[in-house]
């Protein structure tokens, strides 16, 4: 990233005054720059999920039985990530090897 790259940020994006900007350390910028992309982000999806609910409300009147917003879609930032069960027998092998009788010949 070049430094007139870092300007353009500090300037337009983050609106820091010349004299914020020449007194900022790296540290702190990227933690300013860190924390305006959080809210960037959070705002994104505050207004999909908010477009999400208003289009539920608009066709419950249309359905027998009203949907939930998040069964008419889901984010991925909402979608958990499902564990190996390889990995997680694995982890626990201790655990089923008590709890399974060992088999008789």
């Amino acid at each position: 990233m070049t430094f007139d790259r870092l300007k353009q940020i500090g300037f337009g994006e983050m609106l820091m005054s010349e004299e914020d900007f020449a007194n900022c350390t790296p540290y702190y910028f990227r933690l300013r720059l860190h924390g305006m992309r959080k809210a960037q982000t959070q705002q994104y999806r505050n207004q999909w999920e908010l477009s999400r609910w208003m289009a539920a409300t608009m066709i419950a009147p249309h359905l027998k039985k009203p949907i939930a917003p998040q069964k008419l879609i889901s984010f991925p930032w909402e979608v958990e990530q499902a564990e190996n069960v390889q990995e997680v027998i694995e982890k626990y092998r201790h655990i089923f090897n008590k709890l399974t009788p060992p088999p008789q010949a």
